[in-house]
């Protein structure tokens, strides 16, 4: 099954079919006929995925050790 990234819409209150609420920052879930309702209903929308950047600043372990 396809999974998609979505986040609630304009600070709204969404669950997932598994009764938890959604994150306000997103989730990656299964696209599934649940999902798909509540993103054709404006309750939440597709956004693209976060990507994680990796620095020296945001990871100790890549910091100068001196």
């Amino acid at each position: 099954m396809n999974q998609v990234f979505i986040k609630p819409n304009g600070g709204r209150n969404v669950r997932l079919e598994s009764g938890l609420l959604l994150p306000v920052e997103g989730m990656e879930v299964a696209h599934t006929i649940y999902v798909e309702r509540r993103i054709l209903s404006g309750d939440a929308v597709v956004v693209e995925m976060p990507s994680v950047k990796t620095t020296k600043e945001s990871n100790p372990k890549l910091r100068d050790r001196r």
